[in-house]
């Protein structure tokens, strides 16, 4: 496949790529970036023909691209010189995974939704995900609502997680500039574990309120130096800090429900075999009530 640019956004014609499309229209026209549609057809999905460009493959399910309404539409909202279509073969996330060498964002959907016990996240959009190059945003399929994807506005801040490891940085970078060109307000987020389990009075004399309330100055500390460094790069950027009690996953999937967008770091290395998403980062793309970028360092 040529290199892809700009927005890459994985599309079949499904109802959970067209949701991932019209969010990838958005953010592309938001960013003044290129938009590039991906569309894997699996081998038993084409047929040999001379139909495309004499002995090319030629999809079975040919209405899909091309000149359909999907791409129509993104072309009548970026310009057609700022939209192209790529049709490939095989492996979707193999062929997004590899278009990300090159892109700024990938965007895809998911049929996946609901707890972790119901049905799985969709495993392009896990693989995508876990491996791509560049940052990722999965778009989710509500089980029940609208279809139009939620996004980042003044009413619906973007929701930044992050601890004192690398790639929450390189989350906050990312979460920043998307609030920027949305004019939607960053919430920089720490969640705040405590350990019930620790004696009364621990080791060092302090009983189990003094080293609980320790652990929430630290995540304050944490939080306000993440956002003075924001500021210095972003001054006009409206920021909320919060400290919230409770596991990562269960604090940002209760931040998602109110916002247009939850950015994620990753410590996932790259290439297929590289390690798999951080839990924080795998049960957010069940959970999440809005879209979810991940951004791995």
């Amino acid at each position: 496949m040529t290199a892809a640019r700009g927005v890459v956004v994985g599309y079949d014609g499904s109802p959970s790529s067209e949701v991932a499309l019209t969010w990838a229209i958005e953010e592309a026209r938001r960013s003044g970036l290129p938009l590039t549609l991906v569309h894997t057809a699996e081998v038993d999905l084409a047929v040999y023909g001379t139909g495309v460009g004499g002995g090319d493959w030629a999809y079975a399910r040919s209405d899909v691209v091309g000149d359909s309404d999907s791409v129509t539409r993104a072309k009548e909202a970026l310009g057609e010189d700022l939209v192209t279509v790529h049709r490939t073969l095989g492996n979707a996330a193999r062929h997004l995974v590899e278009a990300s060498h090159d892109a700024n964002l990938v965007v895809t959907g998911t049929r996946g939704h609901g707890h972790l016990t119901s049905v799985l996240l969709g495993s392009t959009a896990y693989a995508v995900a876990a491996h791509a190059h560049c940052p990722v945003v999965v778009v989710r399929v509500p089980p029940r609502g609208p279809t139009q994807p939620v996004r980042p506005d003044a009413d619906h801040p973007v929701v930044v997680g992050v601890d004192d490891l690398a790639p929450s940085g390189a989350a906050l970078e990312a979460a920043a500039e998307v609030a920027e060109r949305s004019g939607a307000p960053l919430r920089v987020v720490r969640a705040v574990e405590y350990h019930a389990f620790i004696p009364t009075i621990a080791s060092d004399g302090a009983t189990v309120a003094e080293y609980d309330e320790a652990l929430r100055q630290e995540a304050l500390t944490m939080v306000a130096d993440a956002a003075a460094k924001v500021r210095e790069k972003h001054p006009d950027l409206v920021i909320e800090e919060a400290a919230l009690d409770g596991a990562p996953a269960f604090v940002l999937g209760r931040e998602s429900h109110k916002a247009g967008l939850v950015v994620v770091g990753s410590r996932g290395r790259g290439g297929f075999a590289g390690l798999l998403l951080g839990s924080t980062s795998h049960a957010l793309l069940h959970e999440a009530a809005c879209p979810v970028m991940v951004v791995r360092s």
